[in-house]
This record gives structure tokens, sequence and C-alpha cells, in this order.
């Protein structure tokens, strides 16, 4: 199963054109259709506006075909939904009540502290935010390096064998 099948996956699953997805990933409609047709394979950059807005698309299904197309396989309870805008999505917490402030030290030296230590739930918000968004990265990485690894195999394969046709 190569890219250009499972990006017509991924439309189907959304239920959207590819000029909609173009739109919502911000590149342009022929990228799209390129990548969809298999005309051109798909850029770093593609993958990861189609990665960054669509959160819940597993990374290592994208890039190589393994695994589910849904990160957590298809568990999207607690997922904002692709069409919802993530801003509008309240990220659970333990408590709804924010962390206390240090008795004497007062707000600022709370905010100074550490990034989870903020006074507001807002705050803690975009901490988890960063969070996620770097994990969703690391995963990204994690595929890319597993695409150049079976890129340099395949090419040793193929400067053994040309080697061995020489000589």
């Amino acid at each position: 199963m190569d890219f250009s099948f499972r990006l017509q996956q991924l439309i189907e699953y959304l239920d959207i054109t590819s000029y909609r997805l173009s739109k919502e990933i911000g590149t342009s409609e022929a990228v799209i259709s390129n990548a969809r047709s298999g005309r051109n394979k798909p850029s770093y950059d593609l993958i990861s506006k189609i990665l960054n807005k669509y959160k819940v698309i597993s990374a290592e299904w994208l890039l190589l075909g393994e695994g589910d197309m849904l990160k957590n396989g298809g568990d999207s309870s607690n997922t904002p939904s692709f069409n919802e805008p993530l801003n509008n999505y309240s990220i659970p917490l333990k408590d709804n009540s924010p962390p206390p402030l240090p008795s004497k030290q007062g707000k600022n030296y709370t905010q100074k502290l550490h990034p989870t230590l903020h006074p507001t739930q807002e705050k803690c918000r975009i901490c988890d935010e960063k969070e996620r968004v770097i994990a969703q990265q690391s995963e990204v990485i994690n595929a890319l390096k597993k695409v150049v690894s079976q890129m340099e195999m395949r090419l040793h394969d193929y400067d053994v064998k040309r080697k061995k046709n020489a000589g």
C-alpha cells in the first residue's frame, strides 16, 4: 500500500474533497492531486501539514502504511473531531481547580518557576498542548528515521548488485 492509496483513504475517511484538504492544510490542490495520483512522492512539508492538522492520524500509518490509521487504535473519545478547531477543545484536567500559589511568593514567582505551575488552567492547557505537539513531532521523526533506514538498505542492496554484475 503506497502513500497515494493512504492519502485516498484519509480523504475518504474525512469525507472531504482534495480541494478542501488542500485549503485546510494550507497547500495547493495540485500538490494533493499529484500525491493522490502517485505522480509525485509526498514531501516532508505535505506530511507534516497533514499530521499537524489531523492530530489523530498515526504518522507511522501515513508514512509507512503500518498500524492503524488513527492513533490509539481508533479510540477518538478524548480527541477533537477533524473539523473542530483545536482552541475550542478543552483538555480534561484531573481537578478543575488551578494549582495553588506558593503562600509568600505570589503570582509572578509561580509563573517564573516552571510552566506547569501556572496559576490558571488555561496556561496548563497550553503546556499540555506543547507536550502533545512535541510527542507528535517525535513520532514523525521516528517514522522518518525508519523510512531513511529502509532507503539506505535498498541503496546498499542496489550497490552490492551493481558491483556483483560489473565484476
